[in-house]
């Protein structure tokens, strides 16, 4: 990473794309959502097996690091692959090492400025990266820069996968996991605003983050 990178920079290169503020963007999409259970699983069958086939991942390498993965231009994949790698190594030692556990926080930063640089297809990795396994920074309270790191980059998520798009039919809706972008982004926004007004007192922060 160049000299003098902080966790500030990729949050204002992310920022300064075009937000959806959120939740208010919500009622679009979500009539997409308003079709019944048995219609809802008919549709998941019918997706073309070419939307469901992803090259296999690769054996976990921890000591690659998270820029030793092979990234793809599928950002499913991807988030498989780094949603791995991580599961691997919060359970390793490495977990146990502050020093290297930084450096996998400096990698993770890393990535999210190249996601907003360019490359949208690693903001689903990265957002669902920051939430799993960064919202609780220190173990005790709310990494405030994690959360919206994971909310600026689900966002960027909907985004790149057309989730947003009132006119993308059901069975791409599902087969590109809409319904779950669409709720780790509620369920981020909605965390992360209720922490600030109601434990930071910073209201106008939690406003943002809506």
């Amino acid at each position: 990473l160049p000299a003098g990178f902080t966790c500030g920079a990729p949050v204002m290169a992310l920022r300064g794309r075009r937000r959806y503020r959120g939740v208010r963007a919500v009622a679009a999409s979500w009539r997409l959502l308003a079709f019944s259970l048995p219609s809802a699983v008919a549709a998941q069958n019918r997706v073309g097996s070419e939307e469901l086939l992803h090259p296999p991942s690769p054996p976990v390498d921890l000591a690659g690091g998270l820029n030793g993965i092979e990234f793809t231009d599928d950002d499913l994949v991807n988030n498989e692959r780094m949603s791995t790698w991580l599961g691997e190594a919060f359970h390793s030692a490495l977990r146990y090492e502050p020093a290297l556990w930084r450096q996998v926080r400096a990698e993770l930063e890393g990535l999210a400025l190249r996601s907003a640089a360019g490359a949208p297809a690693l903001a689903f990795a990265a957002g669902t990266a920051y939430y799993s396994y960064f919202w609780w920074g220190d173990g005790t309270a709310v990494d405030v820069v994690a959360g919206e790191m994971a909310l600026d980059l689900m966002q960027l998520s909907v985004e790149h996968s057309r989730c947003s798009d009132p006119l993308l039919d059901t069975d791409r809706f599902l087969s590109r996991q809409c319904h779950m972008r669409w709720r780790q982004l509620l369920l981020i926004a909605a965390e992360l605003a209720r922490h600030l007004a109601v434990d930071a007192l910073d209201v106008r922060r939690a406003a943002g983050a809506l």
